[in-house]
Parts: structure tokens; C-alpha cells; sequence
């Protein structure tokens, strides 16, 4: 353990050591001072620690069991948790805080603060399949549940108004969100990637920002209660997302057969890419089609077009071939039957970009004969 003065400032890497017990005397531990120690099994934090640095214990794979002495008042938000690089505390079961401690304290190995209006981490390795956040917590700190895969249902408190970024980040188990109907706001990223398979959105929650529900592996099912006014274009995205539900009382969207519209269904917002069906037929009324409203499909084989239509977002008629392949995004996989010239399919896009992306093989400009016809 290196210290300078009354500063851990740093624990080497290499340390075969598993169990330690910084120095009384020790005011502060630095920014990842034991960065990538896997060894340690157990850290003592002793009474006259009074700071820990951000991101101090990452990287500590074999990390089980944290004591914060009763000295300490200042955290970085968790030192547990990272930004860009790292790797989860996985076997961390306990955070443990003395009882003298003014500032933060635990209940059952959860960190919270003294007051119990702060979550500040719920530990990776816990052994607890549901958990539940108690009403007196008003914030949860960003990435408090991420990468904790011993969770399959968070019950959230009735304290939470607003659900913050990477909240579930990576927590690959997570089956079930219940969220309490004090909930006004899903933020950027709130559950992106983890494990989740459907959310109700309470009544309450008017705002879902960007990515809320992206890169979410499980998801299928999306149910808006009817107080939701504003969905970021890039709000839900699943691989195997199944329907986008909204309260049929909401004044914002409206939703048939799973897909999402507003409305007076002038906008497409979602078209689930696993919805069942091998036609779909754009209602005539729909003007625009929001970024990334229709991509690929599990399902789909033709989709009809109308003349209507007067904007198309990004991201539109084509989706993923492989992630690993540098052409990954020129895939399309059903085939398009537009009721108007190719001239002016060409000048509904956003951008000159995202029309060259989609395979003109699959792309049908139909005669006003034929249009009648189907019509």
C-alpha cells in the first residue's frame, strides 16, 4: 500500500494480499486506489477516513465485503461504480458502515445515505432475487443496480420521481420493474441493456427520454399508461420487442396491434420488430415516420406505402446483418411497395445517407392501376 502523508494513494495491482485494514490515521483514499486488485477479498476502512475517491474498489473481482468506519463523509458518488473503464466488484455481497457514521449507513448490505434519502449502491454479488427500494429513498444514484445479476424483480420506492441513467446498466437477469405511481420521468439510458422482458409505464410518468429502453435483449412488451406526452425517437428498441402498448385513454399516442402512433395517427413512432404479421399496411392518415420507427422485422415481408407520407426519419426500411460485419446496416429484409415515383420517394428522407442504405432490390414504385387495385 503506497500512502503519502495521510493519502492511500494507491494499493499495488499485483498484491496477493486478500484481506486489509488501512492504517488509523489515514484521512483519504484516493481516486482507484485499488484499481484492478483482484486478490482482495475484504477492505477495513478505519474511523479517520474521511474521503474516498471515485471509482476507488473497481476492478476488485474477488471483492466481497467493504467496512466504512464512522469517520467518513465524502464519497464520489459510488466508489464501486465506473464510468469508462472497469469491471464490476461481481462477488461484493456487503457494504458494511459503523453505526457512528453521520453521513451514509447500510441495511442488509445496501449503502444508503444517514437519512436514507439516497441509494448510493446495491451490491453486485447479493444474493437476493427481489429487491425492493424503501419510500424514504428520493434519488438513486446513477448505475446503483448495474451489473447486479442476482436481481430478477426491483420493486421501486414511492419517494422516486425521476429514474436516472444506466440505472439497470448490464444487469443481464432482471425480469421485472415495478415502478411506483409517484414516477414522473424515465431519463436518457434509465434501463438500457439490461435484462428486462415488459414494463408497465405508470400513469404518472409523462417524459421517456432517449435509450430509456434500448439494447434491453429480453424485451417484448411496452405498456404507456396515459399521462406519457413525450417519447424520444429513441426511446424503445428491442430485438425481439413484440408491441408498444398505449392507455387508450392517453392524449398523446395511441397504439394498434402493438404499434405505436400518436394520436390522430399522423406519426409512426414504433413498429415492433417482432410484431406478428407479414403485411403491414401504413394507415392512410400516417404523414412521417419517426427515426428508427421501422427497421428490421421478424415477421414482415411486404409493407405498403402510401403517397401520403411526407417525411421519413433516419434509420427507416433497413436494419443489422451483422454486428461484426462493416456493412452491418445495409440490410433490408421485406420488400417495399411505394404508391408513388421514385423521384418522390427519393425526397422524403432526412438524409441523402440513410436512402442510399436501403436495398433498392427491395423497393417497388407502383402505377396508379396497381394502387387502385390493391386499394
Amino acid at each position: 500500500l503506497l500512502y503519502r502523508g495521510d493519502c492511500l494513494v494507491k494499493v499495488d495491482w499485483e498484491t496477493e494480499i486478500e484481506h486489509i485494514k488501512i492504517k488509523e490515521g489515514t484521512r483519504r483514499i484516493e481516486a482507484s486506489a485499488f484499481k484492478w486488485c483482484d486478490s482482495i477479498k475484504s477492505i477495513v476502512i478505519p474511523d479517520s477516513v474521511e474521503v474516498i475517491g471515485s471509482e476507488a474498489f473497481v476492478g476488485c473481482s474477488s471483492l466481497e465485503r467493504v467496512y466504512i468506519g464512522s469517520g467518513v463523509s465524502d464519497m464520489d458518488g459510488s466508489p464501486f461504480d465506473f464510468e469508462l473503464e472497469g469491471i464490476p466488484c461481481s462477488k461484493l455481497k456487503s457494504i458494511e458502515v459503523s453505526e457512528n457514521n453521520k453521513y451514509f449507513t447500510s441495511v442488509d448490505g445496501v449503502l444508503f445515505s444517514k437519512d436514507m434519502t439516497e441509494l448510493f449502491q446495491y451490491p453486485y454479488g447479493k444474493i437476493q432475487y427481489e429487491y425492493t427500494v424503501p419510500d424514504s429513498v428520493t434519488f438513486i444514484h446513477p448505475g446503483a443496480f448495474r451489473y447486479c445479476n442476482g436481481l430478477t424483480k426491483l420493486t421501486v420506492g414511492k419517494g422516486i420521481t425521476v429514474i436516472d441513467f444506466i440505472m439497470l446498466y448490464g444487469n443481464d437477469n432482471i425480469e421485472t420493474v415495478i415502478l411506483p405511481d409517484t414516477l414522473t420521468k424515465l431519463d436518457g439510458g434509465a434501463f438500457k441493456y439490461s435484462g428486462i422482458k415488459y414494463i408497465d409505464i405508470p400513469d404518472s410518468v409523462t417524459y421517456i427520454g432517449s435509450e430509456a429502453m434500448t439494447g434491453c435483449s429480453r424485451l417484448e412488451t411496452v405498456n404507456i399508461g396515459k399521462g406519457v406526452s413525450y417519447i424520444h425517437e429513441w426511446a424503445i428498441a428491442s430485438n425481439v420487442l413484440k408491441a408498444v402498448n398505449a392507455d387508450p385513454e392517453n392524449k398523446c399516442f395511441t397504439s394498434e396491434n402493438g404499434i405505436l402512433y400518436n394520436k390522430d395517427k399522423t406519426v409512426l413512432y414504433i413498429y415492433p420488430v417482432n410484431a406478428e404479421g407479414e403485411i403491414y399496411r401504413l394507415p392512410d392518415g400516417v404523414k412521417e415516420i419517426r427515426p428508427g420507427a421501422i427497421e428490421n422485422s421478424g415477421y414482415l415481408k411486404k409493407i405498403y406505402v402510401g403517397d401520403n407520407i411526407e417525411k421519413i426519419g433516419v434509420c427507416n426500411f433497413y436494419g443489422y446483418k451483422n454486428e461484426y460485419d462493416e456493412d452491418y446496416r445495409t440490410q433490408t429484409t421485406y420488400d417495399i411497395y411505394y404508391e408513388g415515383t421514385e423521384k418522390q420517394w427519393n425526397e422524403l428522407f432526412e438524409s441523402a445517407y440513410e436512402r442510399e442504405k436501403i436495398d433498392k432490390a427491395k423497393i417497388h414504385f407502383l402505377t396508379p392501376t396497381s394502387v387502385g387495385l390493391m386499394r
